[in-house]
């Protein structure tokens, strides 16, 4: 459950009751926290992964040709 959906419950008793009905069934909720770790894999820790990646390339790239225009300064 979310945080906000738990700031929606009255109290600490009925956000617990509203926790053991969803743990009555075990495999259900296994399979859905397995479907959920799997989707913030996917969809958002590799996403992110890609473009902090590609921002470091990017960066490398950018002092690389600097120092290039540098020294092509330098010798000019």
């Amino acid at each position: 459950m979310y945080h906000k959906n738990i700031l929606s419950f009255d109290s600490p008793e009925k956000y617990g009751k509203a926790l053991e009905e969803t743990v009555e069934d075990r495999i259900t909720m296994i399979h859905q926290y397995a479907t959920e770790i799997y989707n913030v894999s996917k969809y958002y820790y590799r996403p992110k992964r890609k473009l902090f990646h590609l921002a470091r390339n990017i960066l490398i790239i950018g002092f690389f040709f600097a120092l290039l225009t540098f020294v092509a300064d330098l010798f000019t």
